[in-house]
């Protein structure tokens, strides 16, 4: 008999503190027009109980949200640790600065080159996620296939000092970026599920930038209602690399090595508009 049970358990404790900096609220000079809002999020997520990727499905035989399944009584506490999407610190800013317009200058001069600007941006930037390195293969012969490694380092060494390694990448990817000391790892006993907690390891954090920058054009002083704005948007600005969690399989040709770009590279959109 088996039985369907959507269900999990998690438990999730976080500081959360927000800015918000509207026109007009007293910046001085020039910034007196701009909109600020940033916010920022101390947090740990905890699953008790593990669950299913998206459905949170599991059954008691197979124990498909687990890599033990429902009867062995150390589940729980092989489940128990750092959610996969929990990041300690996230902090995000955003920005709308309309610049002095000009309109008022003698000099069209003035008014065209320097007036009708604007500026916006969002800054993110988060730490790591919480990764479980797996085994890659059904070692614990429970026909679930999801055993963790062997952590064979010393105590301390999860963190920090996981991160330290001179291992060289592979050339058949793209890019490589050696992440984990692989040499801290190793595949369990068979019949063992691996000794490493559940999200001992934190992945790369990382940040990224997109700003937009707009110019408006008022061709004609006689019909104010008429504007032309030109728009450029620039994502990943500054085309600094968010990297990607690293490979987790402990079998796998990159175990340790990261292989993908969390954001994309610089992208450039521009767009013009006409008002009237």
């Amino acid at each position: 008999i088996l039985m369907n049970s959507n269900s999990g358990n998690s438990h999730y404790d976080a500081l959360q503190a927000s800015l918000e900096v509207r026109p007009g609220s007293g910046l001085p000079g020039v910034l007196h027009d701009m909109t600020l809002l940033a916010n920022y999020t101390y947090s740990k997520a905890m699953l008790e109980v593990a669950q299913n990727g998206s459905s949170g499905i599991t059954d008691v035989g197979s124990s498909n949200g687990s890599g033990m399944s429902y009867y062995n009584p150390g589940q729980f506490a092989f489940d128990r640790g750092p959610a996969n999407y929990n990041h300690t610190h996230v902090l995000t800013l955003s920005y709308v600065w309309p610049l002095p317009s000009f309109r008022r200058a003698s000099s069209r001069w003035v008014q065209g080159v320097l007036g009708g600007w604007g500026w916006s941006g969002i800054l993110t930037a988060e730490s790591g996620d919480s990764m479980t390195p797996g085994a890659g293969e059904d070692i614990s012969r429970s026909g679930i296939g999801a055993d963790r490694v062997n952590f064979v380092g010393t105590p301390g060494q999860e963190g920090a000092g996981a991160h330290a390694n001179s291992t060289s990448c592979s050339s058949s990817v793209k890019f490589c970026v050696p992440f984990l000391n692989t040499s801290l790892f190793a595949l369990p006993p068979v019949g063992q599920f691996g000794n490493i907690g559940a999200g001992a390891i934190t992945g790369p954090g990382g940040w990224n930038y997109d700003t937009g920058l707009i110019k408006n054009f008022y061709p004609s002083s006689a019909h104010e209602n008429l504007r032309i704005q030109i728009r450029g948007e620039f994502f990943n600005a500054l085309n600094h690399p968010w990297f990607g969690d690293p490979n987790l399989s402990l079998v796998g040709s990159n175990f340790g090595r990261i292989t993908s770009q969390a954001n994309t590279e610089r992208q450039i959109q521009l767009a013009m508009k006409v008002f009237f």
